[in-house]
């Protein structure tokens, strides 16, 4: 069973088609490698020098890490996260069964890669890697659970066309559900010994965002795959996959989409106007000592989230008009007020979208 880890906090926003953890540094992306014992363990990295005092160079993570401080404007900070290497019972996954002298406890386990995951959806990264210390089915359990939790944009590698196939068969077969969005993509990298394309391909999009993925280029691990012919290029793109191309002499990645078929970008955006509007609301709430239940304090909400809604789209996120509806006091049962609760604003926005495909008329005149 996938678990939904739930954050806390005082506001919350129910996503129609969660937040950051505030007090700490914030890190643009996620690099998951395998422990070496029982312990989850983290740590925050601005320099490959500083990764290098934690990791040596014949590490799995350290190439990884390498590659990523590689990637053009990614200065930190990085979070690696080193898994325990034994399945995890924890609270959340325990049944208790009644028997007639007494009870049956038992503790269902996670695996370890998927409850790294769950204590780190929330630092603040949008993306998310892994070093190839994981098994395919490993990934795939950590690929179902962000999927599940609506949280994390995963990148990963694949060798093969057949391994792309095995994946987007089984995303297109259980990611199904209503109101959610695709967050696995994959490229095909034979060379992924050697050339490190997801981390970089995740570093760029989180150091330079907002990016749309087709339009990563020049990085130091992008190569064309020498196993890959063109006709393979249609059919990675036909399954949602990527892989390095030649664009007009610039190696590029093929397209943005996730295997579900969304652009990786449109799911990164709705997270991030998410954690937007719910930090812009909790942060007004962490500075009022005593936000009164009146029209002014709704009205200052509502201005908060005007604001912030300004700010997405001066940033290329949003598109449009952002509209925000809402009650007045005189309309709110006193049951909620009573509660401390306001149950009212309702926020519409459009994602802002790009040109990938360019068709025209080119006349010439003999």
């Amino acid at each position: 069973m996938i678990n939904v880890v739930k954050r806390s906090g005082d506001v919350n926003f129910a996503v129609t088609i969660r937040p950051l953890v505030n007090g700490k540094t914030k890190p643009k992306m996620l690099l998951f490698t395998k422990g070496g014992d029982d312990q989850l363990t983290e740590g925050l990295f601005q320099t490959i020098y500083d990764v290098a005092d934690e990791y040596s160079e014949n590490t799995s993570v350290y190439p990884y890490a390498e590659a990523a401080f590689d990637t053009t404007n990614f200065d930190g900070p990085l979070e690696i996260v080193s898994t325990p290497n034994v399945d995890i019972a924890v609270p959340y996954n325990v049944a208790i069964t009644p028997t007639s002298d007494g009870a049956t406890v038992k503790a269902e386990l996670t695996p370890p890669l998927v409850y790294a995951a769950s204590q780190h959806l929330y630092d603040g990264a949008y993306y998310a890697t892994v070093d190839d210390s994981f098994t395919d089915e490993e990934i795939t359990q950590l690929a179902d659970f962000l999927y599940e939790n609506q949280r994390v944009q995963l990148v990963t590698e694949v060798k093969s066309v057949a391994d792309l196939k095995t994946n987007y068969d089984h995303v297109q077969n259980t990611q199904l559900k209503d109101n959610t969005l695709g967050n696995w993509f994959n490229i095909v990298n034979s060379q992924s010994d050697t050339k490190k394309q997801a981390v970089q391909i995740a570093a760029y999009a989180a150091a330079n965002m907002p990016v749309e993925l087709s339009h990563i280029g020049g990085q130091t691990e992008f190569v064309q795959d020498p196993n890959l012919y063109r006709e393979d290029q249609d059919t990675i793109a036909s399954m949602n996959g990527a892989t390095i191309v030649d664009k007009a002499d610039d190696l590029m990645v093929l397209q943005g989409k996730n295997l579900a078929g969304n652009y990786v970008d449109q799911f990164v955006h709705m997270q991030y106007a998410t954690d937007a509007f719910t930090d812009a609301l909790q942060k007004y709430e962490n500075r009022m000592q005593f936000p009164q239940y009146t029209d002014d304090t709704i009205n200052e909400m509502e201005k908060t989230l005007e604001t912030t809604g300004t700010a997405l789209i001066q940033m290329g996120i949003l598109y449009g008009d952002v509209v925000i509806t809402k009650k007045p006091r005189a309309e709110v049962l006193n049951s909620e007020v009573a509660d401390r609760r306001y149950n009212y604003f309702g926020i519409e926005i459009q994602l802002m979208d790009t040109i990938n495909k360019i068709n025209g008329r080119l006349q010439i005149t003999l």
